[in-house]
């Protein structure tokens, strides 16, 4: 049966001076309906039983609650009042910037395997685990901000502004004009040079000018006399080389003996004169001069020196050819061969030797950095010194074979032919001076403007 509700009981509070106790409610008991067997139960008298009474909760007067209060009407930020232990994330005085602060999340690498974590700033100091090496650590502290730098602008540049793109400058047009006159200028120059040498190229060709170039030293009245002076030196001194065993009755030792010290002992005062007479050629060809100005013979001292230029370089030459001339000479080749060879390497390297150390001054540097600078500047220089010099060495290497299967006479005849191939050769080399003395040091002053 259904229960009937309590009674309420009054608890009576003692009545202070200023204010009186709330009026205490009954609590009542409420129950389900529950089909029950049907059982007789006895009569309850809840009247009879005395109930608690509940106490008022009072607000306590020794501390006080951390309050919000305005700093002032202007502003809306609010100001904690009170002890900040007493202060959780579920304050309702963090509500707001202070609580978005301490959840504020940060990253942070794993001290251990570098894995990159992140956490919020109210966890700074407590133990985290990592997810990837399963290392357990205290959170740290974020990295501090880098503070926001005060770019402070120049006033005369913070007042600079940029004219109208339709606006003109008047130093502008004047450096753009400048510019276009001198672009132009440059082109019409560059197409009157072509012209000129297009104009060259089909001009008429100047065959004095090229005899006087090839020719050139036969000018000189002493050149000549000097030629056949030491042209017939050279013949009398290969003639008897070549009589010795045919008119002198010797065996073939002795005959070999005999030409040997002929040969050294008449071979390098020959030479010397050759190569005193070439330098003074080579001097008058490459500053354009009619003449000998000065032959070397008045100057032993500085002559000296150079003919060691011309001797060391034609030997220094002369080396790969005869190498392999004697290579060829080792299987039973003819002699000729082998001076073939020799004749080779001294009309390519005799040139770059001789010129080098003519610019570097000493013979002791038979390279010059100018010189073979001077091969890629002024090929047609070049072109022209090897072609004139290798046809003429052509024509007295063939004289040289016919002449050795006549009698001594031809080899007198070759003597007298000498010189004056050795005189040519230094001629061209005078040329080739003059003609690339403006990319070197030699010094010279002929002028080739017009090649």
């Amino acid at each position: 049966m259904p229960i009937d509700d309590a009674p309420t009981a009054s608890a009576a509070e003692p009545k202070s001076k200023s204010s009186q106790a709330p009026p205490v409610t009954k609590p009542k008991l409420i129950l389900p309906d529950i089909a029950l067997p049907d059982i007789a139960l006895p009569e309850l008298d809840l009247s009879d039983i005395p109930l608690a009474p509940i106490e008022t909760i009072k607000p306590k007067t020794t501390q006080q609650k951390p309050v919000l209060e305005p700093k002032s009407s202007q502003s809306a930020k609010p100001i904690l009042v009170g002890s900040l232990e007493e202060l959780t994330l579920e304050s309702p005085a963090l509500i707001g910037p202070m609580a978005s602060m301490l959840d504020e999340e940060f990253n942070f690498p794993c001290k251990l395997c570098g894995s990159l974590l992140s956490s919020s700033r109210s966890r700074i100091g407590t133990d985290t685990r990592c997810p990837d090496c399963f290392t357990q650590f205290s959170v740290p502290s974020p990295p501090q901000k880098k503070k926001l730098v005060d770019v402070k602008m120049d006033e005369d540049v913070a007042r600079v502004t940029f004219a109208p793109i339709d606006s003109q400058s008047v130093r502008g047009a004047s450096i753009s004009s400048e510019k276009t006159k001198e672009i132009l200028d440059r082109a019409e120059q560059t197409i009157e040079t072509e012209r000129e040498e297009f104009d060259h190229l089909n001009g008429a060709f100047d065959t004095k000018r090229w005899l006087g170039f090839l020719f050139g030293f036969l000018r000189d009245p002493l050149v000549i006399a000097a030629a056949v002076g030491i042209g017939f030196l050279t013949g009398v001194w290969l003639f008897s080389i070549a009589a010795m065993g045919t008119w002198v009755k010797l065996d073939a030792t002795q005959v070999l003996i005999a030409r040997l010290a002929l040969l050294c002992v008449f071979c390098w005062p020959i030479a010397v004169l050759i190569s005193m007479c070439g330098i003074a050629i080579l001097t008058m060809a490459a500053n354009r001069a009619n003449k000998v100005v000065e032959w070397p013979f008045a100057r032993l001292s500085e002559s000296v020196g150079e003919c060691a230029m011309v001797i060391v370089s034609v030997m220094a030459a002369s080396i790969p050819g005869g190498m392999i001339g004697a290579a060829f000479r080792s299987f039973n080749s003819h002699p000729m061969v082998a001076l073939a060879f020799a004749i080779i390497g001294i009309w390519g390297l005799t040139p770059i030797l001789l010129l080098s150390m003519i610019d570097s001054g000493s013979v002791f540097e038979p390279y010059s950095k100018a010189v073979f600078s001077s091969i890629k500047s002024r090929p047609e220089a070049w072109g022209a010194m090897y072609m004139q010099t290798g046809l003429f060495l052509l024509l007295f290497f063939m004289f040289m074979l016919i002449t050795n299967s006549q009698t001594p006479v031809g080899d007198f005849v070759l003597g007298l032919v000498l010189p004056l191939t050795c005189f040519f050769v230094f001629n061209q080399y005078g040329v080739l001076a003059g003609r690339i003395s403006q990319v070197t040091e030699m010094g010279f002053a002929g002028d080739f403007s017009e090649d």
